[in-house]
């Protein structure tokens, strides 16, 4: 009787270990794969942060032109007007208008700005992680 349960308790044993082998070497697949999906979100990850960090960046600055433009117009027309006798408040208002309606975009493109970089960060901090667990699984591959 012990020997009959020491022979299926080896058969079990072997069984289990060729699942094991062959569920590692499945894994590996996965895993080449999983590793393969993570550079590539990386990647691109990379090259969206790139383009939209130029592309504020360049909004912002437009926009600091044009409203140094702006003002140097304005001086320039305020000191025309009072050399002359035409009235300079009609243009006045539309100034304060226009520059309140560039400074409202500045600080929403600002506000962009901070927003995107903040759920950038958190997406390079999801990627480490990912990146952690590949490596602590590839430790687990190569014991194997």
């Amino acid at each position: 009787m012990a020997a009959a349960a020491t022979k299926c308790l080896y058969f079990t044993f072997t069984l289990l270990c060729l699942l094991y082998l062959a569920s590692a070497l499945t894994d590996k697949d996965q895993l080449e794969k999983y590793k393969d999906d993570m550079l590539k979100l990386q990647e691109k990850t990379d090259r969206l942060k790139a383009w939209y960090e130029s592309e504020l960046d360049t909004y912002l600055r437009l926009i600091n032109d044009q409203m140094n433009i702006l003002k140097q117009m304005t001086a320039l027309l305020k000191k025309v007007s009072t050399d002359s006798d035409d009235d300079f408040l009609p243009f006045e208002g539309l100034y304060e208008n226009l520059m309140g309606f560039m400074e409202n975009t500045k600080a929403y493109v600002e506000n962009k700005k901070e927003d995107f970089s903040a759920q950038i960060e958190e997406l390079e901090k999801k990627i480490r992680k990912q990146k952690k667990l590949i490596e602590f699984l590839e430790e687990n591959q190569a014991e194997l």
